[in-house]
């Protein structure tokens, strides 16, 4: 965790985020169109993420430790992602088992 701060200077949180898209074989790629509501950047006080996708019927699966998003039941977005602390978290969507 990196907590930047001084005298004067409050705590901020960091976001970033990564959707990446990996395309079947022989399957034309389809971007998956997430929106991430608030954008990536240094926020001062916590805050609930919202993710979402124009792509009808896919599930969006998330990780925070760095690693590549794979269909977990542990770690589907069902809802608003809480961020505490300095937070680098990946999403990729899956329809029908393959990422879009």
């Amino acid at each position: 965790m990196l907590t930047l701060h001084g005298p004067g200077l409050p705590a901020l949180l960091l976001l970033c985020f990564a959707a990446i898209q990996i395309p079947a074989k022989d399957q034309a790629p389809r971007p998956a169109n997430f929106k991430f509501s608030p954008l990536r950047g240094f926020y001062r006080a916590p805050f609930d993420l919202t993710i979402t996708s124009e792509v009808g019927d896919v599930k969006i699966y998330f990780t925070t430790d760095g690693a590549a998003p794979a269909p977990d039941p542990s770690r589907i977005c069902a809802g608003p992602i809480p961020i505490r602390t300095m937070t680098i978290l990946r999403a990729a969507g899956f329809k029908e088992g393959t990422m879009v």
